[in-house]
């Protein structure tokens, strides 16, 4: 039996992944075939390896992740292959339908193998396509178009997580900003990534 603050936390969360995924898949279908090369925010990826990134963590395994699956040894994003906006557009709904489920939030799932809690992988897997949409929009010159409800949220998951992000090498020092600072400008910051990093490209 849940009480109501958690249905109503579950409910919240639901909403924000839904809004996220269709958000981010738009962000994904507007990228051009020119566009593949152009540097990110993360400076590992280019735009094309960005995508790859984002298609698998953030509707392939976040799907398995929702249904409780196990991965396969052999997945990763470099198995998504070339056509990783076709993929990110043929499961994001069905992402999206697996996370509207409460039961994807209750128990465990695996992240890297190891078993933890749903709720969790639900709410890294949120932060997941909010930050790496941000970074697919402003390196393709679009603009991120996440609610504020959306950000709030994804916000609220970084700070929660910033320090292990941290130790963990996922995210960077933080970037300084106001705390007048648009939400998403915030929650970019915190993960150490430059809110004005599109205005100093050459």
């Amino acid at each position: 039996m849940h009480d109501s603050k958690t249905e109503a936390m579950t409910e919240a969360m639901t909403e924000a992944m839904t809004e996220a995924m269709t958000r981010t898949a738009e962000l994904v279908r507007a990228v051009r075939p020119d566009q593949l090369t152009r540097p990110t925010p993360c400076t590992e990826y280019d735009v094309a390896a960005l995508g790859r990134h984002l298609t698998y963590w953030g509707v392939v395994f976040s799907g398995q992740a929702a249904r409780k699956a196990q991965p396969k040894p052999d997945e990763g994003p470099d198995g998504v292959g070339d056509d990783w906006a076709g993929v990110f557009a043929e499961q994001a709904d069905d992402t999206a339908a697996a996370w509207s489920s409460p039961d994807a939030w209750e128990g465990t799932t695996h992240l890297a193998g190891t078993p933890m809690p749903a709720s969790l992988v639900g709410s890294l897997m949120l932060a997941e396509l909010v930050l790496h949409g941000w970074d697919l929009a402003v390196a393709t010159g679009q603009r991120p178009d996440y609610s504020e409800a959306v950000t709030r949220t994804a916000l609220e998951i970084i700070e929660r997580m910033a320090d292990q992000g941290r130790a963990a090498g996922i995210f960077g020092q933080p970037v300084p900003v106001p705390d007048s600072a648009p939400l998403l400008d915030r929650a970019v910051a915190l993960s150490g990534r430059d809110p004005a990093w599109a205005a100093r490209q050459p």
